[in-house]
């Protein structure tokens, strides 16, 4: 599955994120304000993970077919694979041909 690729190409990230949710777990406080810092600091440095260099770009293409709930569900799957780019855009005649020739298979 294409998820599975995505996830296995940002193993990196992956590896970088789990350490960073462990730093902000040892930074635990009972103190809000300190607590809102360390979780806007935990933000900003997991959005420069996914926007890293090297990090794939997903480009999310719907068919007709497709239902707010299925992209919502890939919306998901970006999160989950650490992806920091993505695109959704329209599906044209030549991607309409190639999922018809990838389903004879």
């Amino acid at each position: 599955m294409v998820f599975a690729q995505f996830f296995f190409a940002n193993q990196k990230a992956k590896v970088q994120v789990d350490a960073l949710r462990r730093k902000l777990q040892a930074q635990f406080t009972g103190n809000v304000e300190q607590a809102k810092k360390n979780k806007e600091e935990f933000k900003e440095e997991l959005r420069k993970i996914k926007n890293a260099d090297g990090t794939p770009t997903a480009i999310i293409k719907p068919m007709d077919e497709s239902t707010y709930l299925n992209l919502i569900d890939v919306l998901d799957e970006m999160q989950n694979c650490y992806i920091g780019k993505y695109v959704i855009d329209k599906v044209n005649d030549q991607d309409k041909k190639m999922v018809e020739e990838l389903n004879k298979k």
